[in-house]
């Protein structure tokens, strides 16, 4: 028995922390978009290899030291393992928001290994052992590094807070609320005392006229635009979260070039799903597929075009195509109240200049006019469905970033910066 516990701490237990620390960081969702520079590509790339060395030795010492395999069956073993675990890895960050896995690690990750396991391969083949301190030393700058990793993250996540916020929301049709200890943001409350619009015009004019002798005692005169400004002026709730089902605007990632001026129809079909209360989280893909390329036909017979459409021209098709009455463009607005229509509701279309996003999921160097639709948002940060990835659901942007971006489309691509500030809402 004491000899399967000392096998378990010595051969089992070094691989056991290394793969949990390997999946502990890839679980991290990744922060804003930024340029590195070459020396800080260079140390990430260079823990991506360290990683993998330690995890190829860690391989190769459990089969050769710890179950007798013969030099030429650890190396082939550890190599296969380090690879596959390579592999899942990469593949695992896919589901992580805010990143995506990248083949080139892959790569990185396997040479690295190779690189490790000939090196051992070669020095076992000659008898040479080697020094204790060195080993020794490796192990320690590996587990500095890691630990610098680990730091690093969770500096980042004090910076720019739960990044988890959507995988923790519960799945309703939309739901607005606060942190646990602020009061909760109830729609249906909202919506029912707007409507009451006659009671809260006189509650209001009765309150303030104590106050001020200049006001009439008529409160029927108080204005609809006077109650509107008032609702203006409530605070915003910290989180808001619409569950809208997403597609790309390539459903099967064909880019061609109908799909490459589609963001407007995947815009518009993630909102119809929307107010047609559908509840999958991600719209089948054959049928936004006939979805888009119905609404691209029936564009070009009624209008002659389908590509580069205006915030007016989607609400014509939506009135047209899908007798969607309920939108409205509005124009020459502040950032806040891209998060006041959220709050209301219902999600919202942006037209954008593309490239200003600094979506990395982009194919390089982005498109100069996109359309998305804004979900969310926590603080000061908007959740959209970017119909331009594959990986667009839930991705997240800075307000001040987006709302820089937004630009409706003025005629010429080239020129998009010069649009309006635009966004469809619902009414």
């Amino acid at each position: 028995m004491r000899k399967k516990v000392l096998h378990f701490l010595v051969y089992w237990l070094p691989l056991i922390i290394w793969a949990v620390v390997v999946f502990f960081l890839s679980a991290q969702p990744g922060g804003e978009v930024i340029k590195l520079s070459l020396w800080q590509t260079f140390i990430r790339k260079g823990f991506h290899a360290l990683e993998y060395g330690l995890g190829a030795f860690l391989f190769w010492r459990f089969f050769y030291s710890g179950y007798k395999l013969s030099e030429k069956k650890s190396f082939w073993a550890a190599l296969f393992l380090t690879v596959l675990f390579a592999i899942s890895d990469e593949w695992h960050q896919d589901f992580v928001l805010n990143r995506n896995g990248n083949w080139w690690d892959v790569l990185l990750d396997s040479l690295a290994a190779l690189l490790v396991l000939q090196s051992l391969r070669v020095f076992w083949a000659k008898r040479k052992i080697i020094p204790l301190a060195v080993m020794l030393i490796v192990f320690s700058s590996l587990m500095s590094l890691m630990g610098w990793m680990i730091a690093q993250t969770w500096e980042l996540k004090k910076i720019h807070g739960d990044f988890l916020f959507r995988n923790s929301l519960p799945e309703k049709e939309s739901v607005g609320f606060r942190d646990n200890d602020s009061e909760i943001y109830d729609l249906e409350r909202a919506t029912e005392f707007s409507d009451s619009e006659d009671e809260v015009s006189a509650t209001l004019f009765s309150d303030s006229s104590e106050n001020n002798s200049d006001i009439e005692e008529d409160s029927s005169s108080f204005s609809e635009e006077a109650v509107e400004d008032i609702f203006a002026i409530e605070p915003l709730p910290d989180k808001i979260f619409l569950t809208v089902p997403f597609t790309s605007q390539a459903p099967f990632g064909q880019w061609d070039k109908v799909h490459e001026e589609a963001c407007e129809e995947a815009s518009l079909l993630m909102i119809k799903y929307f107010l047609d209360k559908r509840t999958e989280k991600v719209i089948n893909k054959q049928e936004a597929e006939d979805e888009l390329q119905e609404m691209k036909n029936f564009q070009v017979k009624e209008y002659g075009k389908f590509e580069d459409s205006t915030m007016e021209e989607v609400v014509d098709l939506a009135q047209s195509f899908y007798q969607i009455n309920n939108l409205e463009v509005v124009y020459d607005f502040e950032a806040e109240d891209l998060k006041r229509e959220l709050a209301k509701g219902s999600p919202v279309i942006v037209p954008t200049a593309g490239r200003e996003l600094g979506n990395p999921y982009y194919t390089p160097p982005g498109p100069l006019y996109h359309n998305l639709v804004l979900i969310g948002y926590k603080n000061n940060r908007i959740i959209t469905n970017d119909p331009g990835t594959r990986r667009g659901q839930n991705m997240e942007y800075d307000l001040q970033k987006l709302y820089s971006a937004v630009h409706d489309f003025p005629g010429d691509k080239n020129k998009i910066k010069q649009g309006r500030k635009a966004m469809i809402v619902v009414r």
